[in-house]
């Protein structure tokens, strides 16, 4: 029922603003939800971090003290609440000082940037010792991994642009200029895998989000079978 409920959610979240905030608050519910157990947000000082229209904000607001929601873009039509404070900058330079969130939720933005590895070390340094985070992404060679591109981006750039064009108008000269100010790159579990390892956080869980089977953690089968990888961090 919740996975059809995603699918008719998923299926209009282009059509307005609205729309698309209420695909990300149901998927937010969810995957707060799943992180009972491990993360409790109660009384905390959260970051959502590349937090688009604030579906995921508004909802985590519901729990946490205080939520920051910071985006290199920041709507208009961003939703006003007393315990969410938006700040608009570059993700991979935080304005923070060290240490001062207890939780770092970051969906579906690190495919967007292209110094990754400086995008988790800010989130390593801001997270408090012992804090939580949050880190999800549609990984690259799924059949679903590709954005407004897929399934051609896995014929390759050349072709997926042309096919794209043709076949849905999708603009773009490049996979790298294809979101306004950030672009779209080939992330995949295991180059994620690797650079937390050299982050100094330590994996808590690797999940597949929203399935009871979780492919994620099958070697390079799970590249092509995870529609979406989660990653739950731990500083220590």
């Amino acid at each position: 029922m919740k996975l059809y409920e995603l699918y008719k959610l998923a299926k209009k979240r282009f059509d307005s603003e609205e729309n698309y905030l209420e695909f990300q608050k149901f998927q937010a519910r969810w995957v707060i939800k799943n992180l009972n157990g491990i993360v409790d947000l109660r009384e905390k000082i959260v970051l959502d971090l590349g937090c688009g229209l604030g579906g995921y904000s508004l909802e985590l607001a519901r729990i946490a003290k205080i939520v920051v929601a910071l985006d290199l873009n920041i709507s208009k039509s961003y939703p006003q609440q007393k315990n969410i404070i938006p700040v608009r900058t570059d993700a991979t330079k935080l304005p923070f000082k060290e240490k001062p969130f207890d939780f770092v939720f970051c969906s579906s933005l690190i495919e967007h940037i292209q110094n990754q590895d400086e995008l988790i070390q800010e989130m390593y340094r801001i997270t408090k010792p012992n804090g939580f985070c949050y880190l999800s992404f549609p990984p690259f060679y799924s059949p679903v991994g590709g954005h407004q591109f897929k399934p051609f981006h896995l014929f390759g750039e050349k072709v997926a642009i042309v096919l794209s064009r043709r076949l849905r108008s999708v603009k773009g000269e490049s996979f790298e200029k294809s979101f306004g100010n950030g672009g779209f790159y080939k992330t995949s579990i295991r180059k994620i895998k690797r650079l937390i390892s050299h982050s100094g956080f330590d994996i808590i869980d690797i999940r597949t989000r929203f399935s009871p089977l979780n492919t994620a953690k099958i070697p390079i089968i799970g590249e092509f079978l995870t529609w979406h990888v989660e990653f739950i961090l731990q500083k220590h």
